[in-house]
């Protein structure tokens, strides 16, 4: 069975280091939302990578875990849209609770930033 592109998130599309999360704030652009902020820059890589921050102070661990997995899932789903040789970092600043609205944002971002 064919796979789409941009129906699994690997390993390697995910940022790790902190001298790329410290590229990142140094270099990249910065989009914000009412719940989202996102920080883009150039990776030179064929491929585009994610990271998702949420401060302790946004609900209990439930919340954030799955506002991250939210944040995950959309990235999944649109990764194959995006221009290649981007880091994306998002981070959440409040829960939306609905996957609706943080669907809604996100896309409105990515749509800014990365097509």
């Amino acid at each position: 069975m064919a796979e789409k592109e941009g129906v699994k998130f690997f390993r390697k599309e995910r940022l790790k280091k902190k001298e790329e999360f410290v590229r990142l704030f140094q270099e990249g652009f910065r989009y914000h939302s009412k719940q989202y902020s996102l920080i883009v820059g150039r990776n030179n890589l064929d491929f585009v990578r994610l990271a998702v921050s949420i401060k302790k102070s946004v609900g209990n661990a439930a919340v954030r875990n799955y506002e991250k997995r939210i944040c995950r899932e959309i990235f999944r789903n649109r990764k194959g849209n995006f221009k290649r040789g981007y880091d994306v970092l998002i981070i959440i600043k409040h829960p939306t609770g609905k996957f609706q609205k943080s669907r809604d944002a996100l896309e409105d971002l990515f749509a800014y930033a990365l097509y």
